[in-house]
């Protein structure tokens, strides 16, 4: 059998055509899969960033007083001190929005508790004769904190490289069983 000049170029046309395509094909594969790891890493940062700014707002809060008493008696008795109060409670509800836009359920969980006792010290604040509940809104909030903290520390930790999972197994058993 005796193969023609035409066969032998469109064989070869052929193979060019499935490189071509084959050679497509890996390049979208390798854009898509960088493109996906970019915007995760991209979640992740900003997921890093708006956690980081929420728990700083919250410090700026807390450190506003030393007991429940010195808040007391400050706002009665320093002029400056609510509008202090309530810029630190204002960050706290600016930075809680990119927390839920961007974190876990239970970080929108966190995020709705620590508002309940934002607006508690907001009604403080306009009302700063009835302290009650001033203590136990504080000790919530100081509470909270160190819960989202954990939680965020849990979160942006991400999962164990995967060389560490695989020094950590154990040898198969399938072995010790013919020994015994």
């Amino acid at each position: 059998m005796t193969t023609s000049v035409a066969t032998v170029a469109w064989i070869g046309t052929g193979g060019v055509v499935v490189g071509a395509v084959v050679s497509a094909l890996a390049s979208w594969l390798t854009a898509v899969v960088i493109s996906t790891r970019a915007a995760g890493e991209a979640r992740s940062e900003r997921r890093r960033g708006a956690y980081g700014a929420f728990l700083g707002s919250l410090d700026e809060i807390l450190s506003l007083y030393l007991t429940p008493e010195d808040f007391g008696r400050q706002l009665k008795e320093d002029p400056d001190f609510a509008p202090l109060a309530r810029k630190a409670l204002s960050s706290i509800s600016r930075t809680s929005v990119g927390v839920v836009l961007t974190g876990s359920e239970e970080a929108r969980t966190a995020v709705k508790g620590i508002e309940n006792a934002r607006w508690g010290l907001y009604a403080i604040l306009k009302k700063p004769d009835d302290l009650a509940g001033l203590s136990s809104l504080l000790q919530q909030i100081a509470e909270l904190q160190v819960s989202f903290g954990d939680l965020a520390k849990e979160e942006l930790a991400g999962p164990p490289p995967r060389r560490r999972i695989l020094r950590k197994r154990r040898p198969s058993a399938v072995g010790t069983e013919a020994m015994s």
